[in-house]
């Protein structure tokens, strides 16, 4: 891939930052902020580039993105774990709507058996926010929008309470968890791995319809109608 292809892909992405209203952010380690380099080259890239961060060192990811030290100790500095890390400190000390985080080994040494030169971790974050009743689908299933929980270590009862939380007041058997993703319940397993399917597909055709222009919520009366019959005349419940 050339500087042009680089340059290339930093427009189109801000293009559709432009098209969206939102704002990015990047953080980087191997690449030196190179990221951030490809989109400055681009005229106008101020009205959507927020800020760059060069963390090379774990002491900078530590202070200028708040990567734990114990992501580090555990996992390194090129892993999955440190690049999320990266892109959620990204948008913590950050304006932006977006951000992308790079980690990895650039070489021509620093490798090894288990990390080679040239590994390279990925990620990135965005600001939460629910999937907007769009389309009669969501209305049928959902009941209204699809909302969105807090962030919640694993290992207790946070995340059950986050859900609980969260769809309380809410007609949605889903709801996304920052950071992790979708949770659903209902009434039997079938019930709730329906729920999620149906999730992560009208999240695909809300962030493509999303391409061409901003979605239309449908009216809250025709969201009431068209989900109780759904729930009630075709037997759902």
């Amino acid at each position: 891939m050339t500087e042009d292809d680089v340059t290339d892909l930093a427009r189109t992405m801000g293009r559709l930052a432009r098209r969206r209203g939102v704002t990015v952010a990047t953080a980087e380690s191997c690449t030196g902020g190179g990221v951030a380099t490809a989109i400055t080259r681009i005229s106008g890239s101020a009205k959507w580039f927020e800020r760059g961060f060069v963390t090379y060192t774990n002491t900078a990811k530590k202070e200028m993105l708040g990567v734990s030290g114990r992501t580090l100790d555990n996992h390194g500095a090129v892993s999955e774990q440190v690049a999320v890390e990266m892109a959620q400190g990204a948008l913590a000390f950050s304006h932006a709507d977006v951000a992308v985080a790079i980690t990895g080994i650039a070489g021509p040494t620093g490798g090894s058996r288990k990390k080679p030169v040239g590994l390279v971790h990925f990620a990135w974050a965005a600001r939460g926010e629910p999937i907007p009743c769009v389309i009669t689908a969501m209305a049928d299933e959902f009941g209204g929008e699809i909302p969105v929980g807090p962030f919640a270590l694993i290992g207790g009862d946070e995340i059950g309470r986050g859900i609980v939380t969260t769809l309380t007041g809410h007609r949605s058997p889903a709801v996304l968890m920052r950071s992790h993703g979708v949770f659903t319940i209902g009434p039997t397993a079938h019930d709730a791995g329906k729920a999620a399917v149906m999730c992560e597909d009208v999240a695909r055709t809300v962030h493509l319809a999303r391409a061409y222009g901003d979605p239309q919520p449908l009216a809250q009366d025709q969201v009431d109608a068209l989900h109780r019959r759904y729930q009630e005349e075709y037997g759902q419940r």
